[in-house]
């Protein structure tokens, strides 16, 4: 329901109850208010975090940010809310930059960040494709007027094929209620380094972003979880990085499963 913050919640509660008489439906609010999930919503944009993640980018907040974010979620809302997570969509990609130009060169750390960190996941129009035409240029859709995604050979198919894989496959990344605890991971350097598992029952998921332009070194300050924990995205497992000297290149990213 677009600009569904414009329409008194009274209204979203009737016209919930009335379609539900006729067929159970899902619905999502294109904002972020939290009476939205008391009667009508299942499903919220978490328009806050992806300007924190924008933030971060311009280095204007901070990692530990995202740590206080997520702790007025917990109060904010009840865990069968279900909270969109998301670095671009139409709007963004309009009015205020493709992904590339808001996010820079970090552009995927935030992707990972975005599509494990809770909640549901989004991609949208263009993003596979690197939302670029031919010519590699980043391109701003036009809002109002037909404007064709050139799909420029996928680019980034496999990049979130694994993610939304990882995401359907492991019950710790499920929605809302049904996914995982989060839990932040210490690190010797967690101004530039954000790591954090999520768990449900016998499944977990860890994951290591890099958010320097170096590599780094990951020098955990806290015991890992035990098991073997694999990447998605190579043949790396947790322990390659937990056990000698071996770095996470710049603007690098890893998620282990198990």
């Amino acid at each position: 329901c677009d600009v569904a913050m414009m329409v008194p919640t009274v209204f979203w509660d009737d016209a919930r109850a009335a379609l539900d008489s006729i067929k159970p439906v899902f619905m999502l609010a294109e904002a972020e208010q939290k009476d939205h999930h008391l009667k009508a919503f299942d499903m919220s944009y978490a328009w806050t975090f992806k300007d924190l993640m924008t933030g971060i980018a311009k280095g204007e907040k901070k990692l530990s940010d995202i740590d206080a974010y997520l702790a007025t979620q917990d109060t904010a809302f009840s865990k069968s809310a279900f909270r969109m997570y998301f670095t671009t969509n139409h709007d963004e990609n309009t009015w205020n930059g493709t992904g590339n130009e808001r996010l820079g060169r970090g552009r995927q750390v935030f992707d990972v960040l975005a599509l494990t960190i809770a909640g549901m996941p989004l991609v949208y129009s263009g993003q596979e494709g690197g939302e670029a035409y031919a010519d590699g240029k980043p391109h701003r859709l036009k809002f109002f007027d037909k404007d064709t995604v050139h799909w420029n050979n996928y680019p980034l198919q496999d990049f979130y094929t694994r993610l939304f894989k990882a995401h359907k496959e492991n019950p710790a990344l499920w929605n809302g209620e049904y996914g995982g605890t989060f839990k932040r991971i210490k690190t010797s350097n967690d101004d530039i380094i954000y790591a954090y598992s999520r768990k449900k029952d016998n499944n977990e998921v860890i994951v290591l972003l890099n958010f320097s332009d170096q590599p780094q070194k990951i020098d955990f300050v806290e015991e890992l979880p035990e098991g073997v924990f694999k990447s998605i995205f190579n043949n790396q497992t947790l322990s390659y990085f937990s056990k000698g000297d071996v770095k996470l290149p710049s603007y690098g990213y890893q998620v282990f499963v198990k």
